[in-house]
Parts: C-alpha cells; structure tokens; sequence
C-alpha cells in the first residue's frame, strides 16, 4: 500500500503511470478529492490520463485509507 508520511501522518495514495514510450510520460498529474471523496472515487480519471502521464490521487486524512 504506497504511503506518504506528513507530520506524522500515513497519507495513501494510488498511482498510474504510463508506458515507458508515451509522450508527456515524465509529466505527473495529482488528482485531490474533494469533500469527503476518496482516492477510490477517481479509478477512471486515473485510467484515462494514466495512458499518458503519471498519475497520483490522494486519499486526505481521515478519508480512504489514510489515517
């Protein structure tokens, strides 16, 4: 389960990434949910962006399954 560690904090994220010969592919897209939304809300935009950039989509605190 890929973590980023803030102030103490285990921040989950899920990633996409794109292959090796895209174009763009160094580029990296972070999708934020908003409200109470998750990481788990956004699995099509990862998809459809992730053909050609790396992907990030963070669950804040207290949301998915970050703490």
């Amino acid at each position: 389960m890929p973590t980023l560690i803030h102030h103490g904090l285990h921040i989950h994220y899920r990633a996409e990434r794109p292959p090796r010969r895209a174009a763009g592919g160094r580029q990296t897209l972070i999708f934020l949910p908003g409200n109470a939304a998750s990481s788990a809300n956004l699995g099509s935009e990862l998809r459809y962006f992730g053909h050609r950039f790396r992907c990030l989509a963070l669950d804040p605190p207290g949301t998915g399954r970050s703490e």
